[in-house]
């Protein structure tokens, strides 16, 4: 039965001009070898591909390892451009284009390589989109593996996987227009990344020397002080000393009191009580609530936009981050530090975000399961501090590098959103791209 250029199969709606056919019907299936330290006659070292390289659409080769095959495995097991990679464990599905990085590179056992079967004339870069919106979109797969501890996908299971084939051309457009924004997103996350390390440079110069140009950093007079060498016109400074407020949750009152005055809720309320695991969470929720009586009880761990928090205890001790506006009154929770410093406040941020200000943290923690630091200790903590024109220099300086790296991220946001919406809409035929042509 057909409806509007459309007709029905297995995998739902599909272009009349699109037949359907199985995986292994176009490509054959090699699955690799079990990994062999052991050298021997006639074996060779070579690097070689694991789950944890392969990527949706993407191959890792930064932590590649390498290990022996026979003369016979590197005839069977070397890549060759255009191979899929397919994940056979782990995160089931998972698919990657081999694109000949490196030479004589091969897989191990928990991969499936597919190769496009002679004389077909398919587009590899076709059916690598296609597993990624089968797996992650559809769910068109996700009763294929094995019922085991450790989910995995066997190769008789994977070569009977129902696939569409749409006309050789229109393969090409779609897996042209997909590439081209993966391309675009590839460079956006490049671009993102040398940002962030470009300001962990910037910072440790600003913490060093101060607001001047790399250049000019030897120029600069440092003397010797209980943090380190930095510039003679700056000053060190217990935290005490120039913060308006250290506290915490408990400075309310004792855990009993606290436990009565103070109930948690998940239903929206007066107020938000901001955690750690909203910041962890981008603030998008869902957060814990708490009423005007608890708020106004919680008087002095209040919250406003641009406060700073500070965890204090466990394994994300250090993590610092700057109060948003929720447009909701705010009040702390436990387990972190409510920071202000007044004028000195975004310089204050930015240097206990700071390689050197992480560290300075780590040092007044205790050494335990446990580790964390209390208000005291926080109290008496040392920085350096600049006069404050440059301490705004330093500030601004950084933060014009966030609003770069916001911007960037915000672009990678907005093309991972039309890379999803193209992909479900190429690949179930409701955009249709067979009369627009390849760029070459």
């Amino acid at each position: 039965m057909t409806e509007n250029g459309f007709k029905e199969t297995e995998l739902g709606l599909i272009p009349e001009e699109w037949e359907i056919t199985r995986l292994g019907d176009l490509f054959e299936i090699q699955q690799g070898i079990t990994l062999c330290r052991e050298p021997g006659p006639g074996k060779y070292l070579k690097p070689f591909l694991r789950t944890s390289n392969v990527f949706w659409s993407r191959i890792d080769l930064t932590k590649l390892d390498s290990m022996y095959f026979s003369e016979k495995q590197l005839q069977s097991l070397t890549l060759k451009s255009k191979d899929l990679l397919i994940c056979e464990g782990g995160d089931i599905g998972r698919t990657a284009i081999w694109e000949e990085q490196i030479t004589e590179c091969c897989h191990q056992n928990h991969l499936h390589r597919l190769r496009a079967k002679n004389g077909l004339g398919i587009t590899p870069e076709f059916y690598m989109y296609w597993m990624q919106f089968g797996m992650l979109i559809r769910g068109l797969y996700s009763e294929e593996g094995n019922k085991t501890t450790i989910p995995n996908l066997s190769r008789s299971r994977l070569s009977n996987f129902t696939i569409p084939l749409p006309p050789l051309p229109e393969q090409k457009q779609i897996a042209h227009i997909l590439s081209t924004i993966q391309e675009a997103k590839d460079k956006t996350e490049d671009v993102i990344n040398a940002t962030k390390e470009l300001k962990k440079s910037l910072m440790s110069h600003l913490f060093t020397y101060g607001p001047v140009p790399v250049s000019e950093a030897e120029h600069v007079k440092l003397k010797e002080t209980e943090l380190g060498l930095i510039p003679e016109d700056w000053e060190v400074k217990k935290m005490v000393d120039f913060a308006t407020l250290i506290t915490d949750f408990v400075a309310n009152g004792g855990f009993a009191t606290l436990r009565e005055k103070v109930k948690y809720k998940s239903k929206e309320d007066y107020a938000i009580l901001l955690r750690l695991i909203d910041y962890t969470h981008k603030f998008k929720g869902p957060f814990v609530y708490i009423d005007e009586g608890a708020y106004n009880f919680l008087k002095k761990t209040k919250l406003k936009p641009g406060d700073i928090i500070l965890c204090n205890v466990g394994a994300t001790l250090g993590t610092v981050f700057r109060v948003p506006d929720l447009h909701k009154p705010m009040n702390l929770g436990p387990n972190s530090l409510l920071l202000r410093a007044d004028e000195s406040n975004d310089y204050l941020f930015y240097w206990l975000k700071s390689q050197i200000g992480q560290e300075k943290i780590k040092s007044i923690a205790t050494v335990t399961a446990q580790p964390k630091f209390n208000k005291t200790d926080l109290r008496n903590l040392l920085i350096p501090l600049p006069s404050l024109p440059k301490q705004n220099q330093i500030a601004d300086m950084l933060s014009a590098v966030d609003s770069k790296i916001e911007a960037e991220e915000n672009k990678a946001k907005a093309l991972d959103a039309l890379f999803k919406t193209l992909l479900e809409n190429l690949m179930t035929g409701k955009l249709r791209v067979n009369t627009l042509e390849v760029s070459s």
